[in-house]
């Protein structure tokens, strides 16, 4: 059976790695295989959605100047293409 383009990478790869860092590849796939029913589920959950105002939440209010910046008639007037 010919290996996968992924596996022939992770071949390739494992291969350039010294003894003692390919043995702990191994033991982390082993970790891995014994641990599967736990981590799949961690891995198949959705990431939760962060939202701009999450995130800049904490600068609302933190700045001065008109609370809609379409105010400002000059703007509006002169506006540049």
């Amino acid at each position: 059976m010919t290996p996968s383009p992924i596996e022939q990478t992770l071949l390739n790869q494992f291969r350039q790695l010294p003894q003692a860092l390919q043995q702990l590849v191994i033991q982390f796939i082993n970790l891995l295989l014994a641990e599967r029913s736990q981590v799949t589920p961690f891995l198949s959950r959705p990431e939760p959605s962060t939202s701009v105002f999450d995130l800049a939440g904490s600068l609302i209010g933190s700045a001065e100047g008109p609370s809609d910046l379409s105010t400002n008639p000059n703007y509006l007037i002169n506006k540049v293409p």
